[in-house]
């Protein structure tokens, strides 16, 4: 499905990369650590708190997470591959255990992504994604609120993903 490499931590400011795919290039942003939120959907208290809880599963368990909202122009019909691609192009995860999840959303497009390594698909299958994201993430995002959606999704990753 996706191989992965680490999740940089640095909160640098907006730098663009070039990513050939099939017969167009895209451009993506650098990665701003855990939570890289380009729609500005989240304070920086929020994001600091995310950061916390990602930094810590990180050290206890090596499971890479990322929170990725984008802001591109972008449509319905592209935003799932583009948030694949960028998944495959920012590499989360440790490169031998491809133990990286990713999390890519649009408050404008109201659309939302969950990819995941080959080492975590036989745990977080494409199922226990799609309930979490229901049950936990988009109930939340309904109502505006990223944040808890975000914090209550990753909760219940890593309540699975031990």
């Amino acid at each position: 499905m996706l191989a992965f490499l680490q999740c940089k931590n640095n909160q640098s400011k907006e730098k663009q990369h070039q990513y050939i795919s099939e017969n167009s290039v895209t451009s993506f942003p650098e990665s701003l650590g855990y939570v890289s939120d380009y729609e500005n959907t989240l304070t920086s208290a929020e994001i600091q708190n995310l950061n916390t809880i990602l930094s810590e599963y990180d050290k206890t368990t090596t499971n890479k997470i990322a929170i990725v909202s984008i802001n591109k122009n972008l449509n319905e019909n592209n935003f799932d591959q583009y948030a694949l691609d960028l998944s495959n192009h920012w590499g989360i995860g440790d490169p031998g255990k491809n133990n990286g999840l990713t999390i890519v959303y649009s408050s404008k497009l109201r659309k939302i992504k969950i990819s995941t390594g080959k080492g975590v698909e036989n745990i977080l299958t494409d199922e226990i994604c799609e309930q979490v994201m229901n049950e936990k993430i988009l109930p939340k995002f309904k109502k505006g609120d990223y944040f808890l959606g975000i914090k209550n999704g990753i909760a219940e990753f890593i309540k699975i993903w031990k």
